[in-house]
């Protein structure tokens, strides 16, 4: 069974590395547009147009058996493109973590954060509504979340106070469950709970949605033997090398050792 996962750089390790310690024994490959990093600000269909021309090459290219898209801003604006244009299974980010908020929420006030793009496209909106129609929804941006995490800034002064102004609405909106709508928001998850509360609940869709996944492929942890190891590196491709945040580099989104990094710009 191979996994394919796209991004629009390296944030989304946050979600494959959750498909790593769930489905171990699968082939990995991971494609990572850095040429055109970061999606957020750019046009739904620009997004979309990156999003399938990748698609297509992991597929075609690369044997891909399930592709992932990682990035949450590429999933609300591509994945019903993508589930239309290809035979392969598609995996998105949204809809398993909106089940899961809309499940354990208890006053029904649920939050989501997410680059402009995501919250613009109303995505998340619609997904938990469609689980809970009494649902109250309150979703904000947070770009500059993406910023520090791509710079290495996963705490400090300058980040709690973006983080103070940011979840301000909604810590007045007296949410109890937060989506973390950005594969890059993990890693500022100890910030936002410092400043939201310890009610309040976080979600991250990359969890929620690897249990998913795992599901849906029942098959796979009898029939492949592989595992992730040493010897068995994951294939790592980004569009631009020399375009990698710096908390790649320092080895703190994962273990270097466990990939194999090459740059293949595919949109030439």
């Amino acid at each position: 069974m191979k996994i394919a996962f796209l991004d629009s750089g390296v944030g989304g390790l946050t979600v494959a590395t959750e498909f790593f310690e769930i489905m171990p024994r699968s082939e990995y490959i991971y494609y990572g547009d850095t040429l055109h990093l970061p999606y957020g600000p750019r046009p739904s269909e620009e997004i979309k147009n990156f999003s399938l021309k990748i698609i297509d090459f992991l597929i075609k290219e690369k044997n891909a058996d399930i592709v992932v898209i990682a990035c949450h801003t590429a999933s609300a604006v591509a994945l019903n493109s993508a589930k239309n244009k290809f035979s392969k299974s598609i995996y998105g980010t949204i809809d398993s973590a909106s089940k899961k908020a809309a499940m354990i929420t208890e006053n029904k006030k649920v939050g989501i954060i997410g680059t402009e793009g995501t919250v613009e496209s109303g995505a998340y909106q619609n997904s938990l509504l469609n689980f809970e129609d009494k649902l109250s929804v309150f979703a904000e941006p947070c770009p500059r979340f993406v910023d520090f995490v791509e710079k290495g800034e996963l705490n400090g002064e300058k980040v709690i106070n973006y983080a103070q102004k940011c979840l301000g609405p909604l810590k007045k909106a007296e949410i109890d469950t937060l989506i973390l709508g950005c594969t890059h928001f993990p890693y500022l998850s100890e910030i936002i709970k410092k400043v939201m509360g310890a009610k309040v609940k976080l979600i991250n869709p990359a969890v929620e949605m690897a249990k998913s996944v795992k599901n849906t492929v029942k098959k796979d942890e009898k029939n492949n033997k592989k595992e992730i190891s040493k010897k068995n590196k994951i294939d790592f491709i980004v569009s631009d090398k020399n375009n990698i945040s710096t908390l790649f580099w320092d080895g703190k989104l994962i273990d270097k050792d466990l990939i194999s990094l090459r740059e293949i710009n595919i949109f030439k």
